[in-house]
């Protein structure tokens, strides 16, 4: 009976030490796959990486060339409708009014995607397609100067934080032309005060990166 009971203990400690050792070479494998350096999915933030000496992949830092290129068009279509749009060629339907206001929002989009700009900036640029889509659905309103100003203040604000600068002087200038116009008077009656704010918008897209017309 005793050789029976030495037999037991010894059986149960190797099953105990085979136990452990398929323990380590399951952690030794998880390391290798999951650790610092492995394949897997690195969750540690942006910040958390470079703090640990970490370097960054190249994408998260430069934006993609698809990215640029639509950058660059946004300003491109943008330039073209301030060189096209002056004060006599607006309209009672807004069109014109409408498709800068688009084109002003797709700007600041893509000057914010390739700078540190404000997450806000999405937001504004909705809100300018939202007023766009105001002035032309409801072109019997008596409301269409007061909906101009406001989106024109709105823009003044997407442009200064989607990139940022040491001079804000344009968005000054944007805003003044914003606040000169009358809520109460007819838009169409304050075509100059329209053009000067759309002037003054390309003057702020070209200091803040975009090509000089």
């Amino acid at each position: 009976m005793a050789q029976l009971d030495v037999e037991r203990k010894s059986h149960n400690s190797m099953w105990w030490l085979w136990s452990l050792i398929a323990l380590l070479i399951v952690l030794t494998i998880w390391w290798f796959i999951w650790g610092p350096g492995g394949g897997g999915v690195d969750v540690r933030t942006p910040g958390e990486r470079a703090m640990m000496g970490i370097e960054l992949p190249v994408d998260s830092a430069v934006p993609p060339a698809s990215s640029v290129v639509a950058g660059s068009d946004a300003v491109s279509a943008f330039e073209s409708f301030v060189n096209d749009s002056r004060a006599d060629s607006m309209s009672i339907d807004h069109e014109r009014t409408a498709t800068g206001l688009r084109d002003l929002a797709a700007v600041g989009e893509s000057l914010a995607m390739s700078s540190a700009g404000s997450a806000s900036v999405t937001t504004r640029a909705d809100s300018l397609r939202a007023f766009a889509d105001q002035l032309q659905k409801e072109p019997a309103s008596t409301r269409h100067a007061d909906i101009t100003r406001r989106a024109f203040l709105v823009g003044a604000g997407m442009l200064s934080e989607a990139r940022p600068a040491a001079d804000s002087s344009d968005i000054s200038a944007m805003r003044k032309a914003a606040e000169s116009i009358v809520p109460a008077t007819p838009l169409l009656e304050q075509r100059s005060a329209v053009q000067r704010y759309w002037d003054a918008a390309a003057v702020a897209v070209t200091n803040r990166g975009g090509r000089g017309s």
